[in-house]
């Protein structure tokens, strides 16, 4: 249990990177009256989250060989 719960708590964590910088370039695009903050903000989030699962799984990768 406490495993699945561990996996549960990074999965959360990478889902939050993806979408907190996108939430934020959408605030700065109104404050700032651009378009293009939100775009950067979900390409930002979704490149941390990937390079955020790849560094978690790969000690569950070693452990399995």
């Amino acid at each position: 249990m406490a495993a699945a719960m561990q996996w549960v708590s990074r999965i959360m964590a990478a889902g939050l990177m993806m979408v907190l910088p996108g939430l934020a370039g959408q605030w700065l695009d109104g404050r700032l009256g651009t378009g293009f903050l939100v775009l950067l903000g979900f390409a930002a989030g979704m490149a941390l989250s990937i390079a955020y699962l790849i560094a978690v799984t790969k000690p569950a990768r070693k452990k399995k060989r």
